[in-house]
């Protein structure tokens, strides 16, 4: 299954998405070497066809044994859904089907976020013949909400969410990218008390031509000055920014992987969070 192209395409074979589940080390314990656990099918939803693709873009725990991943698979005539699955001490169930307005021809859940056992917001995109949508759902003590559109940039086009983080349930920010005609620039949205705010186009660093934003970190501390760090993919003609880049809404562009820089062969150090 290939969805739209703002999409990152993780697909899966067969009727089944593969969820590789790792072990916890103790903090205080040294991992000179890691290894993966046991692969386990996840059930997709009971409306999937017999021999439907799957794939899983995103998966946030809180503790060993609880976790919720979100993607998408595939229906009859090109179409698609979005699903989100959670794992409920140590079981994985069943995949939920995310139940949007009935002109969504593809769907997918990008980016999950849990703030605690059975408190968890998934965003996503979904595509119709007028263009495509940006949505978040949310589950409230293991009851999902109906999903909220997320109103896009003032001027049209087409936005696509990557990415979500809160620092407390009801309080998030996502980001990704937006494209009106040719050009593609940076979107945040902001959610407050429950409710989320249209997308903002995010003005890009002088060098900056077109942009995406890929990954955002929103700081459990709500009075934090710099309450969002996000990473970024915006083609860069010298070398990457020495300090982080304020944005208009209090966030953080900091240096990424992604940056082109004068010496191609080198890449930035990613530390272990």
């Amino acid at each position: 299954m290939r969805l739209h192209s703002y999409w990152p395409a993780v697909a899966l074979a067969g009727a089944m998405a593969i969820i590789q589940l790792i072990p916890a080390l103790p903090a205080s314990a040294a991992a000179p070497e890691s290894h993966f656990g046991q692969a386990v099918q996840l059930r997709l939803p009971l409306n999937a066809d017999k021999g439907a693709s799957s794939e899983l873009l995103a998966v946030d725990c809180v503790g060993i044994g609880w976790c919720l991943a979100g993607g998408g698979y595939s229906g009859p005539k090109y179409t698609s859904f979005a699903m989100t699955a959670a794992e409920s001490d140590g079981h994985w169930e069943r995949g939920r089907t995310v139940r949007l307005p009935t002109a969504a021809l593809q769907a997918v859940v990008s980016s999950v976020h849990s703030t605690a056992v059975r408190s968890c917001v998934a965003v996503g995109n979904y595509l119709t013949l007028s263009g495509s949508v940006s949505f978040s759902v949310t589950e409230t003590a293991g009851g999902w909400a109906r999903p909220q559109i997320i109103a896009p940039p003032i001027g049209g086009g087409n936005p696509g969410l990557a990415a979500v983080s809160c620092f407390r349930a009801g309080s998030c920010e996502a980001v990704g990218r937006y494209q009106k005609g040719q050009d593609y620039q940076a979107i945040t949205a902001l959610e407050s008390h429950g409710t989320w705010a249209r997308e903002r186009v995010l003005r890009l660093p002088s060098n900056g031509t077109v942009g995406n934003l890929n990954s955002v970190y929103r700081a459990r501390d709500a009075d934090s000055a710099w309450p969002s760090v996000i990473t970024t993919s915006i083609p860069a003609t010298s070398a990457s920014w020495s300090r982080p880049n304020r944005t208009g809404n209090g966030s953080a562009l900091t240096r990424s992987s992604y940056l082109r820089e004068l010496r191609p062969c080198h890449r930035p150090r990613i530390s272990a969070r």
